[in-house]
């Protein structure tokens, strides 16, 4: 049995991407647990913070995302941990200070769409987090799209905010139709 600190919940299709934190060793790693079935959670009423237990594959998977784990399905939660707590953990994880470093690869801009891609064969990893020294937030009707200035001076541009909690966030606030922070023409 592996004990994950969740750490991500994405919109993902129809479903939810989650990635965890495992302690390996002395180091903590990212892993994204699977659900029984597909690649996506359908329902996943647990959030970022909360402590799960998985049973999960030692398999090694192949394809782009190197730290999918199959599991048999969530097997109990024991305690959720403070946003602080969770962003201390976070920093001893996996981070990336420039975009190559992100995945271990190059990454490319994508000239006839939005954001930035890596060739799926040249990735060494999937999961990566990153210090930033800025973002800027672009909402549009049916769509949050960012852009992230790395410490290396990197710009991701035009990415997409696949983050549940940020959706719903920016979902709940767009709903104000009043006040200094919403257009009233």
């Amino acid at each position: 049995m592996t004990k994950l600190l969740i750490s991500d919940v994405t919109i993902m299709g129809s479903g939810f991407c989650v990635i965890g934190l495992e302690h390996a060793g002395t180091i903590l790693r990212s892993i994204r647990p699977l659900p029984q079935r597909g690649n996506t959670w359908m329902v996943f009423p647990h959030k970022r913070g909360d402590i799960l237990s998985f049973r999960l594959s030692t398999l090694p998977t192949e394809g782009p995302h190197k730290e999918d784990r199959p599991s048999t399905g969530i097997l109990g939660s024991t305690v959720h941990v403070s946003e602080a707590e969770l962003v201390s953990y976070l920093r001893r994880a996996e981070v990336a200070e420039n975009a190559s470093s992100l995945f271990r690869c190059p990454v490319h801009e994508n000239r006839r769409g939005s954001g930035v891609y890596v060739e799926p064969d040249s990735a060494s990893r999937s999961v990566c987090g990153c210090e930033l020294h800025n973002i800027h937030l672009q909402v549009f009707p049916n769509v949050v799209r960012g852009t992230l200035l790395l410490p290396s001076g990197e710009a991701l541009r035009d990415l997409p905010v696949v983050d549940r909690d940020w959706r719903e966030f920016i979902g709940r606030a767009s709903q104000k139709t009043t006040g200094a922070n919403r257009s009233n023409g």
